[in-house]
C-alpha cells in the first residue's frame, strides 16, 4: 500500500502532516493525506492574528500603568468641573528719578519679556504694567546727562529693586527675577 500526501505547504517552508488531517482511501489501497480547510487558513492569517494579540497585551499593560505611575487626572473636583483660583493682577511699576540734564533714555521688558526702549523728555518718569500672569521679570535700565539717575521697580506697591548712579551720563539697572 502506498501512501501520497498533498500538501500545500509554500516553497521552503518544512512541509508537515498535521492532527486535524483528512485520511482518505483511494482506489487501489492508496491514502491521500489532505490538509483541512481551517489550517489553510491558520496558515494564512497567523500574522495577523499575532498582531491582535500583541496589540491587546500592549493595551491592557498601557491601561494598567496608567493606574501605577499616578497619570490620573487628580485635579477633578466634584462634578467633574475645573476648578479656577482667582488671583490678583500684578501691577509692575517702573520708575527713573534724578537729574534730566537735556536727554535720556529708558528700555525695559514689558509683561511678555520684550524689551521697550523709551527717550525721555523729562525726569521723573513712571510706567506701569499689568499682568495676570503667576510670575514675570522686571528689568529697567537708564541713563540721563544730569549728574545722578536712580530707577526703582515697586511690584503691588512694595519695592523690590532700587538703584542709584552718579557722574556724568550716569547709568543705572535695576532687576527683579521673579516678581
Amino acid at each position: 500500500m502506498s501512501v501520497t500526501v498533498i500538501d500545500h505547504t509554500p516553497i521552503g517552508v518544512l512541509p508537515c502532516v498535521p492532527c486535524s488531517a483528512v485520511v482518505r482511501l483511494a482506489t487501489g489501497g492508496a491514502a491521500i493525506v489532505a490538509i483541512s480547510r481551517g489550517r489553510r487558513l491558520v496558515s494564512k492569517l497567523w500574522v495577523q492574528m499575532v498582531t491582535l494579540v500583541v496589540v491587546g497585551v500592549a493595551g491592557f499593560a498601557i491601561n494598567s500603568f496608567h493606574g501605577i505611575f499616578g497619570s490620573q487626572d487628580i485635579t477633578k473636583s466634584s462634578g467633574n468641573r475645573f476648578v479656577i483660583a482667582q488671583f490678583n493682577p500684578k501691577n509692575i511699576k517702573y520708575e527713573v528719578f534724578g537729574d534730566y540734564g537735556g536727554w535720556g533714555r529708558v528700555s525695559y521688558w514689558d509683561v511678555d519679556s520684550k524689551p521697550v526702549e523709551v527717550n525721555l523728555t523729562a525726569l521723573p518718569w513712571a510706567h506701569i504694567e499689568t499682568t495676570t500672569m503667576t510670575t514675570a521679570t522686571a528689568d529697567i535700565t537708564a541713563q540721563a546727562a544730569g549728574g545722578n539717575i536712580g530707577c526703582r521697580i515697586t511690584i503691588d506697591d512694595q519695592v523690590r529693586s532700587e538703584h542709584t548712579a552718579r557722574g556724568d551720563h550716569a547709568g543705572v539697572w535695576c532687576q527683579v527675577l521673579s516678581a
